[in-house]
């Protein structure tokens, strides 16, 4: 495209624009007449740097948002084995004041007894309310599926520590495994949660927020 051509569209700053010369605008690349090697390159670069919009309404409800804390996300996590994982979730709930320290081994001594995957990849650990000190939730998506269960692969993890010593916690929890569900049947709300690279997006997204 040309700087004459592109002064007569009304173009989103959102779009990639391939330019065979320098124009004025904030998403360019400048590529040769001919595509070569280095030309792909920095449009796959671009591509995976590329901030994705969030959908502006967020598929959790305002008071299951609540249990979410930006340090408690684990966004595209590379580690390969569940206890792995739950371990270093529940290690930092527990830096956080979140839970007790014996919460990780309530946790785990459930997982070694039954599966807390719900299907579509999704899993939910939880563990002993009298462990918990406030409630959250602690949430993982995975660069690559692990085995969570006899054959069963999971790449989002939602790690959930509720007191439930109350109508407004009772209120809460119920919110959030109904909006859960409603996450776990929503292929396309999983598809963009799990391309997100940074814990800012990732909580946006659980906020129903546009990144930036």
């Amino acid at each position: 495209m040309s700087t004459k051509t592109l002064s007569k569209k009304n173009i989103s700053s959102k779009v990639l624009i391939l330019s065979t010369e320098d124009i004025d605008y904030p998403q360019y690349i400048k590529i040769n007449p001919i595509l070569d090697s280095k030309d792909i390159a920095d449009i796959q670069k671009w591509i995976e740097n590329f901030d994705l919009p969030v959908m502006n309404k967020s598929i959790f409800s305002k008071n299951s948002q609540t249990l979410f804390n930006i340090d408690l996300l684990q966004i595209q996590s590379h580690t390969q084995n569940k206890f792995s994982l739950i371990y270093s979730m529940t290690q930092k709930m527990e830096q956080m004041g979140k839970v007790k320290s014996g919460f990780f081994k309530t946790v785990y001594s459930r997982e070694q007894t039954t599966s807390t995957g719900i299907g579509s990849s999704i899993a939910i650990p939880h563990g002993d309310m009298k462990q918990v000190n406030e409630s959250c939730v602690c949430c993982a998506t995975l660069y690559q599926p692990i085995n969570w269960f006899n054959e069963e692969k999971v790449q989002i993890i939602f790690l959930l520590a509720t007191k439930m010593n109350n109508a407004f916690e009772e209120n809460r929890t119920k919110d959030f495994f109904r909006d859960l569900v409603n996450f776990s049947e929503n292929q396309e709300y999983q598809k963009i949660f799990l391309k997100l690279n940074n814990k800012k997006s990732a909580f946006n997204f659980l906020m129903g927020l546009t990144t930036k």
